[in-house]
């Protein structure tokens, strides 16, 4: 995806369309200016209702965390873990002069 010049919202409804195997990809994302919008994902999926994410730098044994992992130079993959297995249940592959920072998303 590219979000063009201007303030980006990108947009993720659910967590099977962006998978580890296949992930989404930004390809121009500027922090402090660009989001992430996770809000539509239910953070926890063993608790009815939908949870919000909590942006971490480590995924521990939760539901609902989300971390970025560096990939190299400017590349990022955000993570996200919606079963407290403490691995990625989601991917999106970001490209980023930007440091990953918690104003990266909307949770």
């Amino acid at each position: 995806m590219n979000g063009g010049s201007g303030i980006d919202q990108f947009r993720f409804l659910k967590a099977v369309d962006s998978t580890l195997a296949a992930p989404d990809q930004i390809l121009d994302f500027v922090g402090g200016q660009d989001c992430i919008h996770l809000r539509q994902i239910d953070a926890n999926t063993s608790q009815s209702d939908d949870q919000a994410f909590r942006y971490v730098t480590s995924f521990g044994p939760h539901a609902g965390e989300v971390m970025v992992a560096s990939a190299g130079g400017d590349q990022y993959q955000v993570r996200g873990d919606i079963n407290g297995d403490g691995t990625a249940d989601f991917a999106i592959d970001v490209t980023s002069v930007s440091a990953p920072a918690a104003n990266w998303f909307l949770l």
